[in-house]
């Protein structure tokens, strides 16, 4: 213990010339009353009137000698002011630790997703958001599910379903590439993902016609860019097929339904234009 005569100052601000012990952790003399306790002012040690020495070297550990069997007080001094039993005590370390490390998994997470669609050069700013988000949401629904908290797995297909909820054209097989996941578990896990994404849902009820319009707008613009009167006929018709066919092949993928009504456009077309659809073939359009 340091006598000295310390600075005391009142919770007023009003200094007092007692005779205190100086703050053992900083040497500081500039104590505040606090009553029952008095704090320094500079490291913010609780002190009471009496102080034990520390006896294993470690200036944190303070106990008053007016309570007994009393606790030792660790940490800050809101911690202080609570019960630090050590169930407490464990409680806050667990709390801690959970803390680093779901901020360790959501920094890695958001690294995957950035990294993905940048790979795919598909804008990142909005969908990142996204999909990171419903991935926590779904992370924190489901502790016992190895497989919907895995990052690896779960991300790239929210990739998929946030792409297709947003409108951005999104290729499945590059996507596996890109990510790293096989074609079996991204497809094994569809059934378990898909449910989850009600925005996803409410696409397939709404926007999924639109969306293969796009793909199908994509593909018109690829092969006849030049010749605009091909152009402007297989929009027409192939839009009059996708309307008056969608009951019966709403169900089966964007990429196959775009794919049944070029190909029944181009062999429509290839009786009017002939030659002027050049090399086009049906293999050509189904890739």
């Amino acid at each position: 213990m340091i006598g000295a005569k310390a600075n005391l100052k009142s919770s007023e601000g009003v200094f007092e010339k007692k005779s205190y012990p100086i703050c053992n952790e900083c040497g500081s003399d500039e104590i505040i009353l606090k009553d029952p306790y008095m704090t320094c002012s500079r490291c913010g040690i609780t002190l009471d009137s009496e102080i034990l020495s520390p006896q294993i070297g470690d200036f944190s550990h303070h106990a008053p000698l007016d309570r007994e069997h009393a606790l030792t007080l660790i940490g800050s001094h809101n911690e202080q002011k609570g019960s630090l039993d050590p169930s407490t005590l464990d409680r806050l370390n667990r709390m801690q630790n959970y803390r680093s490390n779901d901020k360790k998994r959501i920094k890695e997470a958001r690294e995957m997703i950035l990294r993905i669609l940048n790979n795919m050069q598909i804008p990142t700013n909005a969908l990142t958001i996204v999909v990171l988000n419903k991935y926590i949401e779904i992370y924190d629904a489901f502790p016992n599910s190895r497989n919907l908290r895995s990052a690896e797995k779960i991300i790239p297909l929210l990739i998929f379903c946030y792409c297709k909820v947003c409108n951005v054209i999104i290729n499945e097989a590059n996507l596996c590439e890109k990510s790293g996941i096989s074609k079996q578990i991204f497809n094994g896990l569809k059934k378990m993902v898909y449910p989850l994404v009600l925005e996803y849902q409410k696409y397939r009820l709404t926007g999924k016609k639109d969306y293969v319009s796009r793909l199908l707008f994509k593909f018109i613009n690829f092969f006849f860019e030049n010749d605009p009167n091909i152009h402007t006929e297989f929009k027409n018709i192939s839009n009059k097929l996708l309307h008056k066919l969608w009951n019966q092949i709403q169900n089966k993928s964007e990429e196959n339904i775009a794919g049944i009504i070029a190909t029944s456009t181009f062999f429509y077309l290839e009786k009017v234009f002939g030659e002027r659809l050049g090399n086009l073939n049906k293999t050509q359009i189904c890739n």
